[in-house]
């Protein structure tokens, strides 16, 4: 608790940002996670509402090999004429 004046007040904070409240979040036909630090990925699916299914089939390097070389960018973003086929091998590549 602290002081403002006369009055006394708490805050309170979520531990993560109410993602629900962030309409482009929300209404995105994709969502890429980047998780390189985090140990247990159930908070993709608590805290970001992330399929289980798909959380279950992560995208991995191949070898440890390949830690630290990767950036994903938003293709789709840069060349709206990419369709899905088109993504699905640039993420194989």
């Amino acid at each position: 608790m602290h002081r403002d004046g006369d009055v006394e007040a708490i805050e309170i904070r979520p531990s993560c940002t109410p993602i629900d409240r962030i309409p482009s979040f929300v209404r995105a036909r994709r969502r890429v996670y980047l998780t390189a630090t985090l140990a247990d990925e159930s908070a993709l699916v608590t805290d970001f509402g992330a399929d289980p299914r798909l959380v279950a089939k992560p995208v991995t390097p191949g070898s440890a090999a390949d830690l630290g070389e990767r950036m994903i960018l938003a293709p789709v973003a840069l060349n709206p004429e990419l369709g899905n086929e088109a993504m699905r091998v640039l993420a194989r590549q």
